[in-house]
């Protein structure tokens, strides 16, 4: 059995976070710290690496760092994890970490060290300082840590095209809807500022509806148009369909050019109609670049700031209800 010096194991505390909310139908994620306190500042070659698994066995995040800082800190949502190891500076001993319910149990090799400082405690302040939140028609959503191997397996839902799609006219485009309503998207081109440019996208056989791209001078807006009515919406991107196409998100990053908005819209689908559940301007220093379906209640957003560059990217998990 291997032996761990007090004076060189690091410092692991995990604090259980759970909080009371005025809204019955929020579910309030369990969270835990990991505070890791370097003994030696000027020390760079200690190497911290946790990973954590789902009920599948299944990596669902992987972090690692080289800790030159003195302290660090990583918080994270256990909500739908099953354990996870830690395997931390100057040791080559793993420490298994099992959930359950509220309390995080841990299996350590060397029974004798106990590194381990469990805390319970009821700080609603801590929570929303720990996991960033989105108030959206007067409930509060959060956005959990997730990683690039949990968007990759995310649902990517692709809706067949409409038979009948709208006929090019030279100008523009022309579409007959069948309650006999005709809808005209004419080419405007009157000067290099007063400009207006439609371009059909793509059909969705689902809603019998279509996608069309308006674009102006500075910027451009999309148009999706029902087939049956005629009835037009603003959308601000293609439509990302939930697993059971009951409904589909659209998504922004406005964070780099002023024409595009930052925002965030769900839609329903009810016996082939459309109705926007919601939209939500992010007001915040990060912008939804991609969003995909981790099932029919939860999505996953890459986020996007000026701080990202390729291999550094976030991603977050959000209850879409």
């Amino acid at each position: 059995m291997k032996r761990v010096s007090f004076i060189i194991a690091p410092i692991i505390c995990f604090v259980l976070l759970f909080s009371k909310n005025s809204y019955s139908e929020i579910i309030s994620p369990t969270n835990f710290t990991v505070k890791y306190v370097c003994h030696n500042a000027n020390k760079t070659d200690e190497f911290l690496r946790i990973d954590f698994f789902n009920d599948n066995d299944i990596n669902e995040i992987y972090y690692s760092s080289s800790v030159a800082k003195k302290e660090l800190k990583l918080t994270i949502s256990k909500k739908e994890l099953k354990y996870a190891e830690v395997m931390f500076p100057n040791s080559k001993a793993v420490y298994k970490l099992s959930f359950e319910g509220e309390t995080v149990k841990c299996t350590n090799p060397d029974k004798s060290v106990q590194i381990f400082n469990q805390i319970m405690e009821n700080q609603i302040g801590d929570v929303k300082s720990a996991i960033d939140t989105l108030q959206i028609n007067k409930k509060i959503h959060y956005l959990s840590p997730s990683s690039l191997g949990a968007f990759s397996k995310a649902v990517l839902n692709e809706d067949a095209p409409c038979v009948n799609d709208p006929v090019i006219k030279n100008n523009g485009f022309l579409i007959s809807c069948a309650n006999g309503k005709v809808i005209e998207l004419n080419n405007v081109n009157k000067s290099e500022t007063e400009v207006t440019e439609y371009k059909f996208l793509k059909s969705f056989k689902s809603i019998n509806c279509a996608l069309f791209s308006e674009m102006h001078y500075e910027g451009y807006s999309l148009l999706l148009i029902d087939y049956n009515d005629g009835a037009t919406y603003n959308v601000c991107s293609d439509l990302i369909f939930s697993p059971d196409m009951s409904g589909f998100v659209t998504n922004s990053c406005g964070i780099f050019y002023f024409a595009f908005t930052n925002k965030m819209e769900y839609w329903t689908i009810t016996n082939g109609k459309i109705k926007l559940a919601w939209e939500k301007t992010i007001e915040k220093e990060w912008g939804p670049d991609v969003v995909r379906w981790i099932n029919n209640d939860e999505i996953i957003i890459k986020q996007c700031s000026p701080q990202t560059s390729e291999g550094t990217e976030k991603y977050v998990k959000m209850k879409i209800k």
